[in-house]
Formats: C-alpha cells, sequence, structure tokens
C-alpha cells in the first residue's frame, strides 16, 4: 500500500492535461475535478517524498500560479 497525502490546487483549463501528466508521472492520483468559470479546482494525491518537486514543476508551467494546498 502506498502512503499518499491529499492535497488540492487550481489551475486554468488549458494547463489541466500538464498537471495531469504531471501528477501521474510522480505515481500521484487525481480524486476530483470540479470545473469553474475561472478553471478547474483539482484534489490529488501524492506520496510525501514527491511534493516538493512536483510542487516546482507545477509553478514553472505556470508561472507560479499553481500552488499545492494539503486538504
Amino acid at each position: 500500500m502506498i502512503s499518499r497525502t491529499e492535497l488540492k490546487c487550481s489551475c486554468s483549463f488549458s494547463e489541466l492535461a500538464l498537471l495531469k501528466l504531471r501528477i501521474a508521472e510522480a505515481d500521484g492520483v487525481i480524486l476530483d475535478e470540479a470545473f469553474t468559470a475561472n478553471g478547474v479546482d483539482v484534489q490529488l494525491a501524492l506520496g510525501a517524498e514527491h511534493i516538493d518537486n512536483v510542487q516546482r514543476q507545477l509553478a514553472d508551467l505556470s508561472r507560479g500560479r499553481i500552488l499545492l494546498e494539503r486538504c
């Protein structure tokens, strides 16, 4: 069994595919997606050892807009 930490973030519609790719590359799981007028709110789970690296990748692809927050 893999221990994962539940996180949430928001992204634009155009960033969603890359966000999903980065999560999958880190063996993470998308738990929920909620489409809003401004983009997508995403709930996900990542292994603790991957959180910092994925946060850097998401910040790079979004110019710092995507921030992972613990649920």
